[in-house]
This record gives structure tokens, C-alpha cells and sequence, in this order.
């Protein structure tokens, strides 16, 4: 949705008269970054981080994780979710796509409990691990991974933020 719109308003641009070049506009679309969109903060093990902070969003990084990482049993998800979102709707786009989940809680006060989010996950057949931070979560994630597993940070921009500056200053 972002590149649509970023598309149609230099289409827009370009009807008023602005002299767009379409080779500015494929080298834009080339190295444009969004950061906390799958962005890779790690290797050995893959840490990613994705906003993914409501259901449209969480069926993209959805689609992302079955097609950039495969092997499911080398997957794992760190999420906390915002209690004024729908919580079923991301929990049950993304868990199912992981061997192990860990449940934490936000820096912002509209943070689900983690003992809350935990009763969501808890309804499938995932292991998952609840923590009071998105630092606690990483730190007990990362502690327990091989140089080949993935871990995924998802379902709010303040987690996405926690863990990366967390990740910078480990």
C-alpha cells in the first residue's frame, strides 16, 4: 500500500508538470528502506523485526516469513501486542507459522499483559514463553538459539524500537 501511494503521487506529480524521471523512480523503489518493515537487525541467528501491529500487516510479514524463511522448526516469534488491537486476528495470522513463540509485554501503556497475550497463544499447539519485556523476551530467545534459527520481533512499533535498541546495545 505505501508503494502504491508513494506511485500514484508522483503520477500526480508528474500531471502538474513536474519532470519525474522513471529511472529516479526505479532506483527509489530499488533502495528504499522502511525501517521495523522485515528488517534484519542480526545473522547467525536472523533476527527480524516487523511492526506487523495489526492484521493486515501481520498476513504480510506472514507472507514474508513462509517465503524468506522456510524451515519452520527454526523459526521463532517475539510478540507484543497493543490491548487496543485485534489480538485474535495477529495472534492467529502469525503463530501457527512458528515452532516457538515468546509472549512479552510492551514499554507502552497500552501494552496487553503478557499473561493476557499468553491465553491467546496458549490456543495452539506452539510452545511459548512469557516474559515482562520485549529485552526480557529477546534476551531469553537469543539465549536459546542456534546460528541457524530465526527469530522474528512483531506486533507493535514500540516493541520493534525496544528491540532494536536493545539489539544495538548488546
Amino acid at each position: 500500500d505505501n508503494l502504491r501511494t508513494a506511485l500514484r503521487a508522483v503520477e500526480l506529480l508528474r500531471e502538474r508538470g513536474f519532470p519525474i524521471d522513471s529511472e529516479a523512480i526505479e532506483e527509489g523503489i530499488a533502495t528504499v528502506s522502511w525501517p521495523g518493515r522485515f528488517e534484519v537487525i542480526r545473522r547467525d541467528p536472523l533476527v527480524v523485526l516487523d511492526g506487523a501491529h495489526n492484521v493486515a500487516g501481520a498476513l504480510a510479514l506472514a507472507d514474508a516469513v513462509e517465503a524468506l524463511l522456510p524451515e519452520r522448526s527454526r523459526r521463532r516469534l517475539l510478540l507484543g501486542i497493543l490491548s487496543d488491537k485485534d489480538v485474535p486476528g495477529i495472534v492467529g495470522a502469525l503463530v501457527p507459522l512458528f515452532s516457538r513463540v515468546y509472549v512479552a509485554g510492551s514499554s507502552s501503556p497500552r501494552s496487553l499483559a503478557p499473561e493476557e497475550l499468553a491465553r491467546h497463544v496458549a490456543g495452539f499447539p506452539i510452545p511459548h514463553e512469557c516474559y515482562n519485556s520485549i529485552e526480557e523476551g529477546l534476551e531469553a530467545a537469543l539465549g536459546s538459539m542456534k546460528p541457524e534459527d530465526s527469530l522474528v520481533v512483531a506486533g507493535s512499533l514500540t516493541d520493534v524500537k525496544d528491540a532494536r535498541r536493545h539489539g544495538e546495545g548488546r
